[in-house]
């Protein structure tokens, strides 16, 4: 599994079981430059076209080659060679934040886009060098 995740500067990613916000832009960049195929919880479906494999648990991915966007999860204790981090650029209120364990990875490739709701959403491809 490849998360993809987007938080705000705090690393919250939903507040009061709602995601912070959505990004019609993000997710047409995400589907034409990280994967035309991404699986995705059934919260998430609404965000994606017809390009998305909807899954209703984490570890219903067997690919470990497969992108996941995820949203409602603060993927704790989860390992991964790879994860793509959305950042809202902005500080919204949060009661689930991402939990992710960075150690041993770096910054592979950064890229700043414009989005239909933020001016500027940075996203990073993080992979694990040990």
């Amino acid at each position: 599994m490849i998360p993809i995740v987007c938080v705000d500067d705090n690393g919250g990613m939903m507040f009061n079981h709602r995601r912070q916000s959505r990004d019609k832009k993000l997710i047409e960049w995400l589907t034409q430059n990280v994967s035309q195929h991404i699986a995705c919880k059934p919260y998430s479906k609404e965000l994606f076209c017809d390009n998305v494999m909807v899954i209703d648990d984490l570890q219903d991915v067997s690919n470990t080659n497969e992108y996941v966007f995820v949203e409602d999860d603060s993927l704790e204790g989860a390992r991964f060679d790879e994860i793509v981090v959305c950042h809202w650029n902005r500080k919204y209120p949060s009661d689930l934040k991402l939990k992710a364990n960075f150690d041993g990875m770096r910054v592979n490739n950064s890229w700043d886009i414009e989005g239909s709701s933020h001016d500027k959403i940075t996203i990073e491809q993080w992979i694990r060098i040990e």
